[in-house]
């Protein structure tokens, strides 16, 4: 019915600009890497025990930060919406964390690599893809071994599946792009994406457009 059943604070955190979400099977992982303007020097990911979570007696728990850096990027000179470095999604695999990009300039993904663990890092550059188009969230499902990104474009917000992936070779993959019809009257700004049993679901921002929602798709229609 949408209520709100716990809150939770998270000890030496901070939201500047937090994007997705994502976990593996010990821990939860928060992306505050949302950087419009292109010159985030403070890039953060917090690592969160899903035991400390699931503990209803705690609502104050301690958290792990992953600082980063893009190993590409030399300059943080402020550009609005004019960078290669603004991020939305999130995935974990193969015991890594994985990038991927919203690219203002190009309108294609770059997708880094970080570690799980607490530290200071360069996120390794792995490869680019064309998705002709702004990434805004992305999950990984392994019974499938597939990826999902949503974004948008001028006309339209689409949706990528990538299959059949090999180790860390994404652009390898089998992808497949998507338009989405967003029900008449509900936003077109979709931010955020998760599989979850035979659907994947999205939920969309209140924008110009429509008010906000969640909307489903049939994996086995895709």
């Amino acid at each position: 019915n949408g209520d709100v059943i716990k809150s939770i604070n998270i000890n030496d955190s901070s939201n500047i600009d937090w994007e997705d979400i994502t976990k593996d099977d010990l821990s939860l992982f928060i992306a505050d890497f949302g950087n419009n303007s292109g010159n985030r020097t403070d890039l953060a990911i917090y690592k969160i025990a899903l035991s400390d979570l699931s503990n209803n007696s705690q609502t104050d728990i301690d958290s792990e930060i992953i600082t980063f850096k893009y190993e590409t990027q030399n300059t943080f000179q402020s550009s609005l919406y004019s960078s290669n470095f603004d991020a939305e999604a999130l995935i974990e695999y193969n015991e890594k964390l994985y990038i991927f990009t919203k690219n203002w300039l190009n309108q294609k993904t770059d997708i880094y690599e970080l570690p799980k663990s607490f530290g200071n890092f360069e996120a390794r550059k792995i490869t680019t893809i064309d998705v002709e188009g702004l990434i805004t969230a992305a999950d990984y499902d392994s019974e499938r071994n597939s990826i999902i990104l949503i974004g948008y474009d001028l006309d339209s917000p689409f949706l990528i599946e990538m299959k059949n992936i090999v180790g860390n070779q994404f652009s390898e993959s089998l992808i497949k792009r998507y338009e989405l019809n967003i029900p008449r009257g509900y936003s077109s700004q979709i931010e955020g994406v998760s599989f979850f049993n035979e659907y994947i679901y999205i939920s969309s921002e209140d924008s110009y457009d429509g008010i906000s929602g969640i909307y489903k798709l049939k994996i086995s229609e895709i």
